[in-house]
């Protein structure tokens, strides 16, 4: 009799094993690996000086990933949203404006990689976290009027606050717009241009770089972006040649043609003239 308790006691601390053991599985959500604020810590390319410089001047990026899978990429301070979705304990997928990207998971590292480039992040709390968007925030300040200039000393790079943007073309096929004027060190003055593709071709938006004229003078304007199908492209630079134009104030009366190619054979297919301000 003893040793028939003994068995059934066995059996029912197994039973009861196993049932436990099912519930915990049912209640891990590979989610919650994700869930919480990120803090980018490393991108491709860049030292650790790189990101200290970044932090001190409060050029940080946090990625939220929500309980409800809604996703808020904060780049200084200006956010960006999208979705996200738990494909596993160490992998996830991002999806931004349309675009997914593959997130994985090594121990207290997130690595998301965009077009070959890693981003490395490390999860934070929420109070560090609001505190970086907080800086971040106040960064924006760097961008105050000043005449018809706005300029940011530290990075070099000056908008012009009076610039009036203007929509190229709005059809089934694409969208161009011209979002802003500015300036930097680097690639000297130029225009800012949004692309979003809604054809099934892969399209490439430049501008002939003898079809431009600023204030009546022929000046060369260079610059390009593929677009794939059905992709938004944001930040498209067109800049003048700075022998021509030293400075953001002295681009106006600005006309210029831009033209949208087939990228696989270089096909022009559409010519678009625009006056700028």
């Amino acid at each position: 009799m003893k040793r028939l308790l003994s068995i059934t006691a066995l059996a029912l601390v197994i039973a009861l094993s196993l049932a436990f053991t099912g519930c915990s599985g049912a209640q891990k959500d590979a989610s919650a690996y994700f869930q919480g604020s990120w803090k980018m810590t490393n991108v491709a390319g860049a030292t650790e000086d790189d990101i200290a410089a970044m932090e001190a001047f409060g050029m940080n990026v946090v990625l939220d990933l929500n309980e409800d899978k809604t996703a808020v990429l904060d780049v200084m301070g200006e956010e960006i949203s999208g979705t996200w979705e738990a494909k596993s304990s160490t992998e996830l997928t991002l999806t931004i404006e349309g675009s997914s990207v593959t997130g994985k998971l090594n121990g207290e590292e997130l690595t998301i990689a965009v077009d070959g480039e890693e981003m490395t992040f490390q999860k934070v709390i929420a109070e560090e976290a609001a505190k970086i968007k907080e800086d971040a925030a106040s960064m924006e300040g760097i961008l105050s009027d000043e005449g018809d200039d706005a300029t940011s000393a530290d990075s070099g790079v000056t908008y012009d606050a009076s610039f009036t943007p203007v929509t190229v073309v709005d059809d089934d096929m694409w969208t161009i717009d011209v979002v802003a004027k500015k300036s930097d060190e680097w690639e000297g003055p130029g225009y800012v241009v949004d692309v979003n593709n809604k054809s099934d071709k892969s399209i490439y938006v430049t501008v002939p770089s003898d079809a431009c004229s600023v204030n009546g003078k022929m000046v060369d304007f260079w610059g390009g972006e593929v677009v794939l199908p059905g992709k938004l492209a944001e930040g498209a630079f067109f800049y003048a040649d700075s022998d021509d134009i030293a400075s953001v104030s002295e681009m106006t009366n600005v006309e210029m043609v831009i033209e949208v190619w087939d990228n696989d054979t270089y096909e022009t297919l559409a010519s678009y003239d625009v006056t700028l301000n």
